[in-house]
This record gives C-alpha cells, structure tokens and sequence, in this order.
C-alpha cells in the first residue's frame, strides 16, 4: 500500500492531485502550501506591503540600470507605482510581485491596463523581471 506524501499514512481510497498522491483534503492543501513555498521566496513575518515595496525597488533598480530616469508616487493610492522619462517620453508603471505554481508557471495580478502603460512585474525567487505593454510581454523596456 502508498503513503501519502504529505503526512506519511496509508492511502485508503489513492485520492490523487496532479502527480502527488495525498490522503485527504486537508493533507492536500498543506502539502500544496508546502510545495508553493518551495517554488517561492516566501519571508515569514513580512507583510504584503513590504513585499510590493520590495518588488518596487528591485524594478526601479532595473530602470535605473536601463538609463530611465524614474520617479515614485508619494501617495500610496496612485493609479500607478512609478513614472519613468527617457528619450522625451514619459510612462507609467504599475509594479506587481509575482509567483509560480507548484507546477512552475508564472501567475500573477494584472491590474487596470487603463491605469498604466507598463506593467512590470518582479518574480523575487529567481530575481526575474517581466514588462509588459498593451497586454503583452515587452522585455525591450
């Protein structure tokens, strides 16, 4: 007989989810936020503001590096993280934090595309950053 391999005890009925055999609901579900740590800088203690501020800097980094002049909102309720200005035009961009599945897909928010004209979003387990403009990805920012 199998064991779950979540908690270890037999498999009576061989419930299965995806390729990982686990026992019941609730093993299933502890198993997988175990498996979406694993596939995610995930900091104990650090709140959701702190990890968008996070994101927001590792990003404005990266523009800095590209030679875009960048400026932050002083409000936290702007309809965008930054503003960037090169070669006399100017963009705005909304910065999201972004995650994998325990299958390894990219997933993350997109926010209003009307509120902006880049979205940049930062993946902090591998340090990538993806930009993306009218909906699709644009890593030539």
């Amino acid at each position: 007989m199998e064991n779950c391999v979540n908690c270890g005890g037999e498999l009576t009925d061989k419930r299965v989810n995806g390729k990982y055999k686990v026992c019941y609901a609730d093993c299933n579900r502890e198993y997988t936020r175990k498996k979406y740590k694993e596939h995610n800088l995930v900091l104990d203690g650090v709140t959701s503001g702190t990890t968008g501020t996070i994101s927001e800097l590792a990003v404005g980094i990266d523009l800095l590096s590209k030679g875009y002049d960048v400026f932050k909102s002083l409000s936290p309720n702007a309809s965008f993280d930054i503003a960037i200005f090169r070669d006399k035009k100017f963009l705005r961009v909304e910065i999201k934090t972004g995650y994998y599945t325990i299958l390894g897909r990219k997933i993350f928010p997109k926010g209003s595309p009307k509120k902006y004209d880049v979205l940049a979003v930062y993946f902090r387990r591998t340090k990538e950053i993806d930009y993306f403009s009218n909906g699709s990805i644009d890593n030539t920012i």
